[in-house]
């Protein structure tokens, strides 16, 4: 498999693994043993399988994020998203923060 396909792929198991965690401990160790055996599972697919596989993750990691409590700092972004803002006529990298007046 592409480099690059692996690196996306560990990507979403790390933050599937870091939405599971928040779950309750019961919960949470029977998803956690259920994420590592599927994943050792489809370790050998090809590349079109592994698209469906990640595009299945990714609706894995949307439901956990509508179940679970968000955290202080989390971002609600899959993948690296930027937002460009525009301040005094100047394009800023960041979020669109209301300002005060």
């Amino acid at each position: 498999m592409n480099n690059e396909i692996v690196t996306s792929t560990l990507k979403r198991y790390k933050k599937l693994l870091q939405l599971i965690n928040r779950l309750p401990q019961k919960e949470s160790q029977e998803a956690r043993k259920q994420l590592r055996a599927e994943m050792k599972r489809n370790s050998s697919v090809s590349e079109s399988e592994a698209e469906i596989l990640r595009r299945q993750m990714d609706d894995k990691m949307r439901y956990l994020k509508m179940i679970t409590p968000k955290l202080p700092g989390d971002s609600d972004d899959l993948e690296e998203v930027s937002y460009y803002v525009v301040r005094n006529g100047n394009v800023v990298k960041g979020t669109a923060a209301r300002e005060t007046r």
